[in-house]
């Protein structure tokens, strides 16, 4: 009996996979755009930094852009 019931889970699991990429996931596209504004106005990138600058710069970078909403590129 346990193993019917795992088996219609993993076939309900199955069918509602394919139901949500039939009518959720096809024909969504990244808007590229906003994706790189992101990044390039990530803090995380000041991570990437640390090694060369120094863990206090970097922290101080970081705090500073958070602090007045620019990026912390425009901090170096």
């Amino acid at each position: 009996m346990m193993v019917a019931n795992v088996l219609r889970s993993i076939r309900l699991l199955g069918d509602s996979s394919h139901a949500y990429v039939d009518k959720g996931v096809v024909g969504i596209q990244a808007n590229r755009e906003e994706i790189n504004r992101l990044l390039h106005e990530s803090l995380m990138l000041v991570t990437a930094l640390y090694p060369h600058i120094g863990y206090d710069k970097a922290t101080t970078i970081a705090k500073t852009a958070h602090k007045e909403g620019t990026r912390s590129r425009r901090q170096l």
